[in-house]
């Protein structure tokens, strides 16, 4: 249990863990400015620019947690080089080598492994997996407009534009995984959010402009009607490639009905070096429209 077996503890196994000599605090820089405006016909404006630069990120999901990084790993390299014999399977030197008080791990129970866990800078483990991995950076700019009107004369609207742009880190292949070579990527959300909400009670009937002063029964047929609309529009996300090879543009000579060309792709070798981009400033995927429509009678 815990740390009882001492230097033994999970040899043979993959482990995940904390280094306490290896962790950074991560930083939050946020830049805002917004200004406010009373405009005509009773709208209430503001315009919003916000910054936000994060480093030593840990984690982008809204549960919390860390981003974990293997320091166990094999040079890629000798797999481009050597290609299959990398994954060739040979005797366990680990076989029954200690007793399981000793290496508790499966990796002693395997009577073969592939050359490419001996390869590994500490072959009597698998994955050692660091959490809290620093120097992990995220990037987000915003443009966001809103107008609000009050309910009077029987309207009510608030229209709200966002423009953002998101980025970070993270590795684009095999090498610069095994480097620690991180780049900063687009993050592929949507860049354009688009919503209108409005209600607007119609002017018939008792308390309104017209008709306000019919008897009950044209009251009750003509009056207390209203009207909700919610629009929403959102541009599309950015299409991510997975390892390919590419001869050509795809963003040319597209096909009636894509979103770009899928004839400059084909299957990359095994053992190859991925190069192609993550993805291509452009690309993206439909958008999303949503119209929400209501009816609606109040009583008296």
């Amino acid at each position: 249990v815990g740390n009882s077996l001492g230097r033994y503890t999970d040899l043979g196994n993959s482990v995940s863990f904390w280094d306490p000599n290896n962790l950074k605090t991560p930083i939050n820089d946020r830049f805002n400015f917004g200004i406010q405006h009373q405009a005509p016909f009773n709208f209430f404006t503001q315009a919003t620019f916000f910054m936000m630069f994060e480093h030593n990120a840990q984690d982008a999901s809204m549960w919390g947690g860390s981003y974990g990084h293997n320091v166990n790993q094999m040079d890629p390299n000798l797999a481009y080089t050597f290609k299959g014999l990398t994954d060739a399977q040979v005797a366990n030197p680990f076989y029954n080598l200690m007793p399981a008080n000793e290496m508790p791990g499966s990796l002693r129970l395997e009577p073969t492994v592939s050359v490419s866990q001996l390869l590994k800078p500490y072959p009597q483990y698998g994955n050692l997996t660091q959490y809290a991995w620093p120097g992990v950076s995220n990037h987000y700019y915003s443009i966001a407009l809103q107008a609000n009107r009050p309910m009077a004369n029987g309207l009510t609207a608030v229209i709200a534009f966002n423009y953002a742009r998101q980025s970070e880190d993270a590795f684009c292949n095999a090498l610069d995984n095994y480097n620690n070579n991180l780049t900063l990527f687009d993050r592929g959300q949507p860049r354009n959010d688009f919503r209108v909400g409005a209600t607007y009670e119609l002017p018939f009937g008792t308390g309104r402009q017209f008709a306000n002063h019919v008897n009950k029964l044209v009251d009750a047929i003509i009056g207390g009607w209203g009207t909700s609309q919610l629009v929403f529009w959102r541009s599309g996300d950015l299409m991510k490639f997975g390892a390919a090879q590419v001869n050509g543009d795809p963003t040319q000579n597209v096909p009636d009905g894509y979103y770009f060309n899928p004839s400059v792709f084909s299957s990359l070798p095994a053992y190859t070096l991925r190069t192609n981009p993550l993805y291509y400033e452009g690309i993206r995927g439909p958008n999303w429209w949503e119209l929400d429509s209501s009816f609606f009678k109040t009583f008296n």
